[in-house]
């Protein structure tokens, strides 16, 4: 029996050598391997390629872009070198340049799927989303089996709060592959955003079923759980995430909210500065630390906070409106009305931003001005879908613009729907956050009451 012959001087078995380490995200290995087959040919353009895309995976962009670039000396033709360099310029979240290098990749190849794709990518993470769906729709005029591009519609069309649109979308990808876990995860995503907890726990379980390690799912279901304010339950999932990668920052962030909602600041600032030695630029543990000392009355610390938030992002509208909230609180009308038009200029569907800035405009008496903002709030969250945060935040917002008879009616309607638990605890909040501003209206210590009355009856019930 012969015995078969390697040459040690094969590059092709080097660089997929390489490559193999890269998906093992053994990255130093696959550097030695990559570089191995570059000795043998120095202008093994996919080895260059492939340094590139180690380098993407390590978040090392700048040394990606230097192999991208490389690649493109050797052959400025190659096409797939643009493209990833506009991946990496995406991930960097400079999207004009990335577009610029998409634009070039398909000079050379208009139907360039991935790169068509890529571009839907880029408006995607831009929150351009009717642009994203453009390009999502030209990469299934040219492949109407490309799953990446029919799911990313489905995430686009979550973020743009089109539910029913977005299963359709997810629904299509999993038609194509039933085992596609991001889509399935995704999935549980839009029921989480529609509020439809159970059926998002189903969806994450789905995916757990296919990868035991699918550490987003864990993530999500402690996510979900918080919402539903089982905090326990939050617990165990999040560190089941955690078990499988504990530098899972957004976990250690999730796991730091749980016990934020639970009123255990102590922990909750905890797992925010376990995130920060993760990535000490992580602007929402940040600005949650600067929620927390709000809570606690430590205004000035708070104000650090946000101001440290923003100072890493300056696009960051809630750690503007939450600053603006912190302002009112410490008396400052003036500083307090500019982040909250800040954070709505930022973000002008955001009904919360309208409403606190209308509810600090009444705490100075300038009623006109504080009534039109809370008419604002009232329109959009009308305009939105019929969740029942919206219902929260409607009769919330005619509380606070004193319409007596609607609101009474508004709460009414929505305690004799028996709402869990869980809605009736937030509609709680949402008056506490009222009563910081204005501490003594007889209808929201009222209402407050008969919330808590019926919390403890639903209790005493189970």
């Amino acid at each position: 029996m012969k015995t078969l012959k390697i040459d040690p001087e094969y590059k092709v078995s080097f660089g997929n050598k390489g490559h193999a380490y890269r998906l093992m995200k053994q990255f130093d290995n696959a550097l030695v391997q990559l570089d191995a087959a570059l000795k043998i040919d120095p202008e093994y353009v996919w080895a260059i390629n492939h340094k590139g895309l180690v380098f993407q995976d390590w978040e090392k962009y700048d040394q990606a872009l230097e192999q991208f670039d490389l690649a493109l000396q050797i052959d400025p033709e190659y096409k797939i070198a643009f493209a990833f360099k506009g991946n990496v310029y995406r991930l960097m979240e400079q999207f004009d340049d990335a577009l610029v290098q998409l634009d070039k990749a398909l000079e050379i190849d208009p139907k360039y799927t991935w790169a068509i794709h890529e571009k839907g990518l880029v408006f995607h993470n831009w929150e351009k989303y009717d642009q994203a769906l453009e390009q999502f729709d030209l990469a299934l005029q040219i492949d109407p089996q490309y799953k990446f591009a029919l799911a990313n519609k489905g995430s686009a069309c979550r973020l743009m709060k089109q539910f029913d649109d977005a299963l359709i979308h997810l629904d299509a990808a999993l038609k194509i592959d039933p085992e596609y876990i991001w889509s399935i995860n995704h999935k549980g995503l839009v029921f989480l955003d529609w509020e439809k907890y159970e059926q998002a726990l189903e969806q994450f379980d789905l995916a757990l079923e296919i990868d035991p390690e699918y550490k987003a799912a864990f993530a999500n279901k402690g996510r979900t759980y918080r919402l539903m304010k089982q905090f326990d339950d939050a617990l165990l999932q999040l560190d089941a995430a955690l078990k499988i990668d504990p530098e899972y920052t957004w976990a250690v962030f999730q796991k730091g909210l749980v016990f934020q909602d639970w009123e255990k600041y102590d922990q909750a600032l905890e797992q925010f500065n376990l995130a920060l030695q993760i990535d000490l630029e992580y602007e929402i543990a940040v600005a949650n630390k600067g929620y927390i000392f709000g809570l606690q009355n430590l205004f000035d610390q708070a104000v650090v906070k946000f101001n440290k938030a923003i100072e890493i992002n300056d696009k960051y509208d809630w750690a503007y409106r939450q600053r603006g909230f912190v302002y009112a609180l410490m008396g400052n009308y003036k500083k307090a009305i500019q982040d909250l038009t800040l954070s709505i200029s930022l973000d002008s569907d955001d009904d919360w931003a309208y409403a606190l800035r209308g509810m600090i405009h009444l705490k100075f008496d300038k009623v006109d001005l504080g009534a039109a903002d809370l008419e604002n709030a009232i329109k959009l969250v009308s305009n939105s879908s019929q969740s029942w945060t919206n219902q929260l935040n409607n009769c919330f917002y005619h509380l606070a613009l004193g319409k007596v008879e609607d609101t009474q009616k508004l709460y009414n309607e929505l305690l004799t729907e028996s709402p869990l638990d869980y809605i009736l605890l937030e509609a709680i909040e949402n008056i506490d956050v009222f009563l910081r501003l204005f501490p003594d209206p007889l209808q929201a210590l009222e209402i407050k009451a008969q919330l808590k009355t019926q919390v403890v009856n639903s209790q005493t019930n189970e």
